[in-house]
This record gives structure tokens, C-alpha cells and sequence, in this order.
């Protein structure tokens, strides 16, 4: 297994049995606060989950240190290596599982039949969001768990020409550039469309839909980390709220 597999193995076993919780939280309310980044290609979106990493591990609250990011590749390789798969299986009963299989499940369109691996990488997101303090770039991560309510959800924009800039980074030329930025957007587009029926630029899905060419990732990264302790800090108040007044 390879560092970064094992690496991934070491946190999830820390996040699934964290202090001394040893059973899955609740699928509806989530244990930590995670974060969700979708984003244009060539907006930012690695950049600002690295940014945004070293914010989130530096906040007061240390039982919110911690966090890992979570993009296509590394989801679908955990996924795809049978030793990791079936570790992550053995964490969770059967049940757990089933219920993670029929909440994702309600919350796909029915348009067509979704592919196996696709409900594998949902299903996944999903559990990774139930425990927290992950950033899940792309993968539709606002729709698979927008129903957690300690979920905070960015959306990265930028105008066309600041984007092929950044995609010029890997030394292409600009038609190489602009054909790039435009398959990556709709590839993006169609799976939030086809698997949940939702347009992925509808600022309702997010927190905050922000323009990389114009607000700093430092900043923006600092604001999602308050967003996230807000979250959390409401989060343990809820108990005190609840308790009928004497």
C-alpha cells in the first residue's frame, strides 16, 4: 500500500473511531464540520483546499485539528484498492452502510440507472462527510451531502480568460488551454445534472460562490474556516438551546 493509502487507512481509522465514540454518527447530523469545494477548472480549487487546510488546523478548537482533502483521484483509489475497501467495510456495520446506500440513493435523480462506481464514490463522500473534517473537492460534494447541517459549501468562479491562464501553467498552448476548460466545465456540469438533476452553478446549493481573479484565496480560506468553527460552536450549543426553560 502506498504512503498516501496508508496514510488515508491511519485517518479513517481515526475518524471513524475518534476518542472515545466507537459507533457511526448520525447519518442526518454528522459528527465533525467538513467542507465541500467545487469549482470551475483552473478557478483554484486544489490551491484553495491547501490554503484552507492550514487555516482549519490552526483554529482554537483542537479537537477540530486533523483534516485531510479528498479529490477524484485519491476517493476513487481508495475505493478502487480492495485492501483500503474492504478495511472501510469492516469499520462499518452492515446496516450503517445500507443506510448511507438508501439516503444517497433518495437523493440521485431517476433519470437512468446509475453505474455501480458512481454510487460507490457518492456513498463514500457521503460516510467521509458523516464523520468530518474533510475537504471534498469536486465530485458533487454539495449535493451528495447538503442535507448535513454542520456542511459548509464554496463554490470557486473565475472569468474565462483568468482561467486558461491557469490552465497555461502546465506549459500548453492557449487553444489547448480554452479546450481543456471547457470539456473539464461541462464534464462537471453533466454529472451534478445527470445523477442529482441540479445545475451546478445555482448559488443556492453553496454557502458562498466566490470569483478567484478578485477575492484572494487567503481570505477566502480564512472566511470558510470561520464558517466552519460558527458551525461547530452552534453545533454544541444546540443541548443548552433545546433544554426547556425552568
Amino acid at each position: 500500500m502506498s504512503d498516501t493509502l496508508s496514510d488515508m487507512r491511519r485517518f479513517l481509522d481515526a475518524s471513524f473511531y475518534n476518542g472515545t465514540e466507537h459507533s457511526p454518527p448520525d447519518l442526518t447530523r454528522g459528527r465533525f464540520p467538513f467542507v465541500t469545494v467545487s469549482r470551475e477548472y483552473g478557478a483554484g480549487g486544489h490551491h484553495l483546499a491547501r490554503t484552507l487546510l492550514e487555516h482549519l488546523d490552526a483554529m482554537p478548537e483542537t479537537e477540530l485539528h486533523g483534516w485531510k482533502i479528498f479529490d477524484r483521484d485519491l476517493c476513487e483509489s481508495l475505493i478502487a484498492d480492495p485492501q483500503l475497501r474492504d478495511s472501510i467495510d469492516s469499520l462499518l456495520s452492515e446496516e450503517y452502510r445500507t443506510e448511507v446506500e438508501s439516503l444517497v440513493y433518495s437523493l440521485l435523480g431517476r433519470a437512468s440507472p446509475q453505474p455501480a462506481a458512481i454510487n460507490q464514490l457518492f456513498n463514500f463522500i457521503r460516510t467521509l462527510a458523516t464523520f468530518g473534517k474533510v475537504v471534498i473537492v469536486g465530485r458533487a460534494g454539495a449535493a451528495v451531502t447538503g442535507s448535513l447541517p454542520l456542511g459548509v459549501h464554496v463554490r470557486l468562479a473565475a472569468p474565462l480568460g483568468f482561467k486558461i491562464h491557469r490552465a497555461r501553467l502546465d506549459r500548453i498552448s492557449r487553444d489547448e488551454a480554452l479546450r481543456i476548460v471547457k470539456r473539464k466545465d461541462s464534464a462537471r456540469a453533466k454529472l451534478v445534472k445527470n445523477h442529482f438533476q441540479r445545475d451546478i452553478t445555482d448559488p443556492c446549493l453553496y454557502d458562498m460562490v466566490l470569483n478567484t481573479e478578485r477575492v484572494p484565496f487567503s481570505f477566502i480560506a480564512e472566511t470558510t474556516a470561520l464558517l466552519v468553527r460558527k458551525r461547530w460552536n452552534e453545533r454544541k450549543l444546540e443541548p443548552a438551546i433545546r433544554r426547556p426553560a425552568r
